[in-house]
């Protein structure tokens, strides 16, 4: 190789060898679903005023778990997931509830951690949201610094001080 329109390539034509930096995505079939509880969920506001936080994992449609929208100043509230085993890479899925959709996501950034004190951004999501009632949501397939600790942080619903969850599913290589 003698030029290269990238910045970020140093081309050397004495060395006899070329290095590029490879970011690797897994494939979903790669990824293996987590069973989620309360046990391994934290909450901020940590405090349940409609639905429990068991709704999110029960398979039910009909029941959803509501952040606290009694707490000022609203959000950004996030539900966090402690793994036993440490990850890389990440797939979430969620349901609006069924009843209403004043608490869909409509931006979600989603923070790993090792030790579920310091927390590095993984992904600021920002589309492809449902709308609609009972609407459906898969992540792309997210890759960070290794994790132990997930947190959803959701940052904006129409309704602006709360979100609304009938399910949450998580993957991970």
């Amino acid at each position: 190789m003698t030029q290269c329109s990238s910045p970020y390539f140093e081309i050397n034509p004495n060395k006899q060898s070329c290095l590029f930096g490879i970011s690797y995505v897994p494939d979903e079939s790669k990824l293996h679903p987590v069973t989620l509880s309360r046990d391994m969920t934290a909450i901020h506001p940590n405090r349940e005023v409609e639905g429990k936080i068991d709704y999110m994992f029960d398979g039910n449609p009909d029941t959803y778990y509501h952040s606290d929208y009694l707490e000022e100043p609203g959000l950004p509230h996030w539900i966090q997931l402690n793994l036993d085993e440490p990850h890389t890479a990440l797939m979430f899925e969620y349901q609006v509830r069924h009843n209403n959709n004043n608490g869909a996501p409509q931006r979600i950034s989603v923070l790993g951690s090792m030790d579920g004190i310091t927390f590095s951004k993984i992904m600021t999501i920002m589309e492809g949201f449902p709308t609609a009632t009972k609407g459906t949501y898969k992540s792309p397939i997210l890759v960070g610094k290794e994790f132990k600790h997930i947190r959803l942080v959701v940052e904006s619903t129409p309704a602006g001080n709360s979100f609304a969850l009938a399910e949450l599913k998580l993957h991970v290589n």
